[in-house]
């Protein structure tokens, strides 16, 4: 995606984002943003220069309660529930305004510019309780990938035993006798099971990073205003722990080849 047509995905994406926290502010709300946003945020006071979208997270009975009110909203939420196209857990919130094609894998899918919505599970208090939560979970998102095979490409950045697993289920066909649908309504119930607030470490773990976005409940207990270009967005003050987790040396950014992108394109 040329520059032009990234600063025009950016800029729709901003403009869902700044209808969004005025929902989440009048309603009281919690939100933060996650990942690649908070990272913008602290290193960039802004969008990450070559990425396309926002990512926020929402303490789980916050995200159910935002749900519901945004199904009035203008601009449009979907969910796997409600849009067969849609193939992720989390919730999107788009913007019809401005099209993107994504490339996924094996198809080219038109699409609508969307801030990402993740909800913030509770996970076990007990140790030995957590490990085997998060593995059950991680072994239903590896059902989930495999079910969506055609969606996935290959990728040197992925490593070698990511790529086999890929080769492994293009080659099985395993998308044909698994349904993604029925797998995320287990992944659902499973992530519902420890409150939020009961719990002392909270996950996303339907992001990207999974695991590596555990972390204690108190990281998100103090809140805090970020720059993000000329508006501003909640964030937890925690943004050192958190971004030191995730990405390491977060301050330097990646050589231009290790730069995650989104496959995406504007579309014309």
């Amino acid at each position: 995606m040329d520059n032009n047509s990234l600063n025009e995905v950016q800029a729709a994406s901003k403009k869902i984002v700044m209808e969004l926290i005025k929902v989440c502010h009048e309603n009281r709300i919690r939100y933060y943003a996650l990942g690649g946003t908070l990272l913008g945020c602290v290193r960039h006071k802004g969008f990450i220069p070559w990425d396309d979208d926002i990512d926020l997270g929402f303490p789980r009975e916050d995200y159910e309660r935002l749900l519901k009110i945004l199904e009035k909203n203008k601009f449009t939420l979907t969910t796997y529930h409600t849009d067969d196209t849609h193939i992720s857990y989390f919730a999107k919130l788009t913007n019809d305004e401005v099209k993107v094609i994504k490339h996924r894998g094996e198809h080219d899918v038109e699409l609508s510019v969307w801030v990402d919505l993740f909800p913030l599970d509770g996970l076990p208090n007990n140790k030995l309780k957590r490990k085997i939560h998060i593995k059950r979970i991680m072994f239903q998102k590896l059902l989930y990938k495999f079910s969506l095979i055609d969606n996935i490409m290959y990728d040197s950045h992925r490593g070698k035993m990511h790529n086999l697993l890929i080769w492994l289920g293009k080659t099985l066909k395993l998308n044909k006798v698994l349904s993604y649908k029925k797998i995320l309504d287990k992944i659902d119930r499973l992530l519902k099971k420890y409150k939020y607030s009961d719990s002392k470490y909270v996950a996303n773990l339907m992001g990207a990073w999974s695991e590596k976005e555990i972390f204690p409940r108190a990281y998100y207990d103090k809140a805090v205003k970020y720059p993000f270009e000329d508006i501003s967005l909640v964030g937890p003050s925690a943004y050192d722990k958190i971004l030191t987790q995730m990405y390491g040396d977060y301050m330097t950014p990646p050589a231009a080849d290790d730069r995650n992108h989104h496959n995406t394109e504007i579309s014309k």
